[in-house]
């Protein structure tokens, strides 16, 4: 993929996208790339590691879930 500067969160969707029968779509709950904005999360951590196997597609609740970002988790802290 190269550089960090040169890493596309849309073209990297894209080229997963194709793989799958119904576009690209989150991982936990189903919902499509037609339907929302879909983030990219990196398995192990390392956001310099953008091989494909790396990468998982999450809606932006479920991407914030998995990242520990959830508003209602952060709330009850």
């Amino acid at each position: 993929m190269g550089d960090r500067k040169d890493f596309s969160q849309t073209e990297l969707l894209k080229y997963l996208g194709q793989f799958t029968v119904n576009r690209a779509r989150c991982e936990k709950c189903g919902i499509t790339a037609l339907d929302i904005k879909l983030n990219l999360h990196h398995r192990d951590g390392n956001s310099e590691n953008n091989s494909y196997k790396n990468i998982a597609i999450y809606c932006d609740n479920h991407h914030n879930l998995i990242e520990g970002r959830d508003k209602k988790k952060s709330e009850l802290r």
